[in-house]
């Protein structure tokens, strides 16, 4: 009795970490990826620029940094309908709505920030 159900109990749990394997217990992680490099109206690099990722129909947000280079990455990327968001003080906010991404695809968006309106850099500066 106690090995039968002792053999009952291992088959449960090869058969759920086969399933598990098999993406019952996936998370919402995915294969593709955004990246670019973000530049002022010159060409030089924007260091340190803040580059938020929204997946439209999930509402799940991504965020990254613009490194050195002005360079940003997100990866992990399912598919979907997704918008971008570029901002750095100084500089006006770059926005870009409703694109794809589609399955293992390596997507570039390179991004080019004006500069801000002087008011609006006064202001941010001094919190007037």
């Amino acid at each position: 009795m106690k090995r039968q159900s002792l053999a009952q109990s291992s088959i449960l749990i090869i058969a759920l970490i086969a399933l598990h394997r098999q993406g019952l217990g996936q998370t919402s992680l995915g294969t593709s990826s955004l990246g670019g490099t973000v530049s002022d109206s010159s060409g030089l690099a924007v260091v340190g620029a803040n580059v938020e990722l929204t997946d439209v129909t999930r509402g799940l947000h991504r965020t990254a940094v613009t490194n050195d280079s002005g360079n940003y990455v997100i990866s992990g990327l399912s598919t979907g309908q997704y918008s971008l968001k570029v901002a750095k003080d100084g500089f006006t906010t770059y926005t870009y709505n409703e694109f794809s991404i589609e399955v293992n695809q390596r997507a570039t968006i390179d991004v080019r920030l004006s500069v801000g309106d002087l008011k609006q850099i006064v202001k941010k500066k001094f919190n007037v």
